[in-house]
């Protein structure tokens, strides 16, 4: 009997395990990045929260050359598995979608007019993640 519930928990374990090592994180294409632009284009205004439809309650907005653990550190957030290449770009930036401080979602963003107004290294409620930009500015 004793032997029957060790191999039970292991194998609940196992399982466990496993679950944890196959949670996707959703990694967000051209697209996401092509509608946040036309967007601002048009508007000079963006709200993040339009253009996601999955469960995220903070932002974390990592800059070029920024250590990609240190800000998860200082962010209380974690990523399983952290894309470090941001820290030798200067082309990009990196948008992270985290819900209970777990990483859902990220997209490689390109240095835009709109970037030059994010907060880099912080981290943002997902109902403050509204930029705004002047497009009469050269």
């Amino acid at each position: 009997m004793k032997a029957s519930f060790r191999v039970f928990f292991q194998v609940v374990g196992l399982v466990l395990l496993l679950a944890g090592c196959f949670t996707q994180v959703m990694e967000l294409g051209q697209d996401f990045s092509d509608r946040v632009n036309d967007r601002i284009s048009d508007t000079g205004m963006v709200n993040l929260s339009d253009f996601t439809d999955f469960d995220w309650d903070k932002l974390i907005i990592i800059g070029p050359y920024m250590n990609v653990n240190n800000v998860l550190a200082e962010t209380d957030v974690t990523w399983q598995r952290p894309i470090r290449h941001i820290e030798h770009s200067d082309t990009i930036i990196l948008l992270l979608f985290a819900f209970d401080n777990r990483v859902v979602a990220f997209s490689h963003f390109p240095r835009t007019p709109v970037t030059q107004v994010m907060p880099m290294g912080t981290s943002i409620d997902r109902h403050e993640a509204i930029f705004v930009i002047d497009l009469e500015s050269p």
